[in-house]
This record gives C-alpha cells, structure tokens and sequence, in this order.
C-alpha cells in the first residue's frame, strides 16, 4: 500500500471520528422530545388553602394549575385540549377550610368549624333556583369507595341544574377542608360527553396534606 493510500485512510478515519463524537456531544445537549410530552401527563400539585393534592389532566384536556398564582376564582382550571375561555365545558377545582371566618370572609367572635353537609347544604344556598340531585348509582357509586380508600371521610357527588346550566359536583371531605371539583356546562349533550374525562380526572385525586402556605389562599 503506498503512502498516499495509507494516508487518506488515515483522515477517513479521523474524520468518522469526529463525526461521532459529535453526534454523541448533540445527543448530550439536547435531551429527547418524549420527556417533555412524559412530564405533560404527570399529576399536578395543587394548592388550596392550606393545603396541598395532585390532579392527573384526562386523555384530551389540559390542567390550567392557578393555585398561588391569580387571585380569586379555583385553584386549578381542566378544559378540553385546543379550547380556551370561555369553553363551553370546564372543570373547577378549589378546596376551601371548614373555618366560616376563612370561606365567607365574615368577620366574626367567635369562627366555628363549619361541617361537611353544612358546606354543602350552604354551596346548595348558592343556586336557590337549582334543582339538585345526590347521584349513588353507577358508575358514580365506585367513585366514592375510590376516594374513600385514599383517606377521604366522605364523597358526595351531585347533579345540579339551574337555567340553561348544568353541573356535576364531587365534595371530599377532607380532615379541615372540603375539595370541591365541579363539571359546567352550558348544554347537556357537551355535559354527557364529557362525563368519562370528568370520572378519570376524579380517580386520579390524590390528598397530599394539610398546614402548607399557599400564597393565593388570602386573596380568595
């Protein structure tokens, strides 16, 4: 082999070198684009006063996460993917302490402990017109056993319709809060249709704890 043979081998090789250690430092830089849409399915931490769960988006809706970041309104917004407001479907999400000084913002002598079904008997006060139903068969029988099992005393799911608005309601009950994850709708066909995602996102809820700062909880 001459010497001009030998050293063009040479810089092939030097050059298939380069060119893979190259690739190997852009592979190092650049992380793959599946990691990013993995991230977009974990479950998200929500902050309500004074407390802190996580809420997993369903398969074609996106989690707006609000908590400690706008001043009134729900803690976390879950829309379907591509719509914006205001979508003819939503998901609100909120949770609120027992305390009656903390929810109605009333000063008082004397704050008490409101209970569970005086928090939902007061949520009823808010839509006098409203026709309200408790919903106990299936599916939505399974969802309370469900929540109940993650720690939850108790899960009351209602249907409530008031004008031309309809909504499902799930109140958890929780040691000094109550969560509340209410489906809107402005027409019932959207309503059903959405009842799977509504369902999915409400199995994914898991409470995380209590006596947490959450910077928005004031301003409600």
């Amino acid at each position: 082999m001459s010497r001009w043979c030998a050293g063009m081998m040479l810089l092939v090789l030097l050059f298939l070198s380069y060119e893979a250690c190259s690739q190997k430092n852009k592979t190092e830089q650049s992380p793959a684009q599946p990691l990013a849409s993995t991230k977009k399915q974990d479950a998200e931490r929500i902050l309500g006063e004074n407390c802190v769960f996580t809420l997993k988006a369903p398969t074609g809706w996106v989690l707006k996460n609000w908590s400690g970041v706008r001043a009134g309104g729900p803690d976390a917004e879950v829309v379907p993917l591509g719509s914006d407001w205001p979508a003819s479907v939503r998901i609100d999400v909120f949770a609120l302490q027992k305390d009656t000084r903390l929810r109605l913002r009333v000063p008082r002598l004397e704050p008490r402990i409101m209970t569970f079904e005086e928090i939902i008997q007061e949520d009823d006060h808010s839509y006098p017109d409203a026709k309200n139903d408790v919903l106990s068969s299936a599916p939505w029988q399974q969802i309370g056993p469900s929540l109940l099992a993650r720690g939850a005393r108790k899960v009351v799911i209602k249907r409530c319709e008031w004008g031309n608005n309809i909504a499902f309601k799930v109140f958890i009950d929780e040691p000094n809060v109550v969560v509340f994850i209410d489906l809107f709708a402005w027409q019932k066909e959207v309503l059903q249709k959405s009842l799977p995602a509504f369902q999915e996102l409400i199995q994914s809820y898991c409470y995380l704890g209590e006596n947490v700062e959450n910077p928005g909880s004031s301003a409600k």
